[in-house]
């Protein structure tokens, strides 16, 4: 009825005990049947840049309930639904990378460990966001203080330092499966 995207397990499911995906795990999709067995509705995240490999916005519930009520009417199968109606926008693809930085303390880029109601996040988004300004803020202040060219050496440094890792996660998560 419904082809769903996988994920191999890329080691950030191994940070809450509770979890167990050793072989991966599939990324979102709705199906509504009917009692009848009839597909009323379908959609699958197809992981990409616009909506943060998986991690953005879903259909809009009354979206799909009006497209189930219209699959009723007109008695046809629906096709897969490829450009539904989102709860909202997907935050830029830099901007989610720049939270994995943060959260690795812009060491080398972290994505942020699957959770679960009553865990307590190893990090908010607040708080990933609060790293991101003193980051900027410390390169701001260093350039004000210290020579322009032994920032720019710096900061060639630092972008040599994390773009592997920025690659590694890009690869891993834009890779769609087969």
């Amino acid at each position: 009825m419904i082809d769903v995207y996988f994920n191999e397990n890329i080691g950030h499911l191994t940070e809450r005990p509770w979890i167990s995906h050793p072989k991966g795990y599939y990324q979102p999709a709705v199906l509504a049947v009917n009692s009848d067995g009839r597909v009323l509705y379908r959609w699958r995240l197809k992981p990409s840049k616009e909506n943060m490999a998986g991690a953005g916005a879903r259909p809009n519930a009354n979206y799909v309930w009006n497209a189930m009520e219209s699959t009723l009417a007109s008695g046809e199968e629906p096709p897969l639904d490829e450009n539904p109606v989102l709860t909202h926008k997907s935050r830029p693809w830099f901007f989610f990378m720049l939270l994995a930085l943060a959260q690795g303390w812009f060491l080398w880029p972290k994505m942020s460990p699957l959770a679960r109601p009553g865990d307590k996040p190893t990090h908010s988004p607040r708080q990933r966001w609060m790293r991101t300004f003193g980051f900027i803020a410390l390169w701001i202040a260093a350039l004000v203080l210290f020579p322009i060219k032994f920032v720019g050496l710096a900061f060639a440094a630092w972008l040599v330092a994390i773009v592997p890792g920025l690659i590694h996660i890009h690869r891993t998560l834009q890779l769609e499966p087969d």
